[in-house]
């Protein structure tokens, strides 16, 4: 019956079934078990080429849509002479690349060969929409670079005037990881990045962050900083980067931003971040600096949504020095908080309260215990905490469980002060032992799901990151 279709339709259906999150899933997974990160994992089979093996029909039409083709995947194992294929059957469509380096694919003999096989992607640089390199052993640069020198165009991006999409993580091990030491030692000359009226989305990871360099990118929207080497993000280097991103609506910065002779309050820094259209701030310190810093220096008025990962007591000492006891207008306009991986206090929960008095959602991934939350959300003499909440998350670990008694106690006070939760959200790790009628909904809504990974970031992302894997 399908043979009967129009190739055209034939067309569009493979397409689709290319892209659904079903394709994305490790073939041997049980589809009842499919999780987020199930859904962000390569496929390790490439739907095309099944596609294409089938019968002789289903091979025509496969060969004669070139989006099938259109996502190439290279390390130093691919022969050349498949990346030429894909190139071919892809036509005139926009590329997605994904460029991976290995110490031992290196050792095999695979450095020439994807030496070459760079040179032709080079060649493609005008149908670029994506670009991932994820380098893991020393040498990349000498392999990649006829792809890299693409990027580094100063002549009005004529390279790489289709670029959305740019990803560079080189996490190998270098000197600098050893000495602590500043940037002496890239080992990549520095690209800068210019001329690029499309790219909207841009993740630096390790020493790519001071390989890059952002000069003015109006068009992006998403911006991942990952500082996971020893050499330090100063506050000037950041506040660089931002400001070459006028449209900035999305930051997300994981490590930490050296303060050199300053307080960690911020107050003796003369130059404040403004971020004028960034909506979401995502933030995961290594030594807690970088929350004080961030929440004080970036001025961001259209800021609605917080995301805090690892986030301990002493990490939040600077923003309570930096704001006066009662002061909440700095941050009237968030409405969605999230803490995760955190033990804080419940004196501290109170000043979040005070600091953020706008929150409408609130998600704990294995962080507020439920007994504490009974006593924190439900009220008091100086009246109901975050009176316009009206979502509320939890997600319990192995070591947290769900106490019932706790959150319909919630539920219920909440209502009777007349500020009621209306959708409910509990993660478990086996929703199979949890029984849902054993929780009284007091008018809310009340969502058990399975959860092992975080939500997606930035909300209703639409598109698989399988490198966001920080958070």
């Amino acid at each position: 019956m399908v043979l009967k279709l129009f190739p055209e339709i034939l067309s569009y259906i493979m397409i689709l079934a290319q892209e659904s999150p079903l394709h994305s899933t490790p073939m041997n997974a049980d589809s009842r078990e499919i999780g987020l990160d199930d859904l962000d994992q390569p496929p390790q089979q490439l739907f095309e080429v099944t596609i294409s093996h089938v019968n002789t029909q289903l091979r025509t039409v496969a060969l004669d849509t070139p989006r099938l083709w259109s996502s190439i995947h290279v390390d130093a194992g691919v022969p050349i002479a498949k990346t030429e294929a894909y190139l071919r059957r892809s036509g005139g469509h926009l590329l997605s690349l994904r460029i991976e380096s290995s110490e031992p694919a290196f050792q095999n003999g695979g450095e020439e060969q994807m030496r070459r096989t760079m040179k032709t992607m080079a060649q493609e640089s005008k149908r670029w929409r994506q670009l991932t390199i994820v380098a893991e052993c020393e040498g990349i640069d000498g392999v990649v670079g006829a792809v890299v020198a693409r990027l580094n165009d100063g002549d009005g991006g004529t390279l790489v005037p289709e670029l959305q999409y740019l990803s560079i993580s080189v996490d190998y091990e270098d000197e600098s990881d050893k000495s602590g030491d500043d940037t002496t030692r890239i080992p990549f000359a520095q690209i800068l990045l210019a001329h690029m009226p499309k790219l909207s989305f841009l993740r630096l990871r390790g020493l790519g962050i001071y390989l890059l360099r952002p000069i003015y990118l109006p068009a992006l929207r998403i911006l991942h900083l990952d500082q996971t080497k020893a050499i330090p993000i100063t506050y000037t280097l950041f506040s660089r980067i931002v400001a070459a991103c006028p449209m900035l609506e999305h930051l997300s910065m994981y490590g930490d931003i050296t303060i050199g002779n300053v307080t960690a309050s911020g107050k003796e820094y003369d130059t404040i971040i403004r971020v004028p259209e960034l909506r979401s701030l995502r933030i995961c310190g290594t030594r807690g600096l970088v929350y004080g810093i961030l929440l004080f220096q970036v001025e961001a008025p259209k800021l609605t949504n917080l995301f805090l990962k690892d986030v301990q007591e002493r990490d939040l000492e600077s923003l309570w020095e930096a704001l006066p006891p009662m002061a909440t207008s700095r941050f009237r306009q968030i409405q969605s908080l999230t803490i995760s991986n955190s033990n804080l206090s419940m004196d501290a929960y109170r000043r979040l309260f005070r600091v953020f008095p706008s929150i409408t959602e609130f998600t704990s991934y294995s962080s507020m215990e439920v007994d504490a939350a009974e006593k924190l959300l439900i009220g008091g003499v100086t009246g109901v905490p975050w009176p316009s909440l009206r979502t509320l998350t939890f997600i319990f670990d192995v070591d947290l469980d769900v106490d019932d008694v706790a959150l319909e106690e919630i539920l219920k006070q909440r209502k009777m002060h007349g500020c009621p939760v209306r959708k409910l959200r509990i993660g478990v790790a086996d929703l199979g032992m949890y029984d849902e009628t054993e929780l009284a909904a007091h008018d809310a809504i009340i969502v058990l799901e399975e959860f092992d990974e975080y939500d997606v970031w930035p909300i209703n992302r639409r598109y698989p990151d399988i490198d966001d894997v920080l958070f």
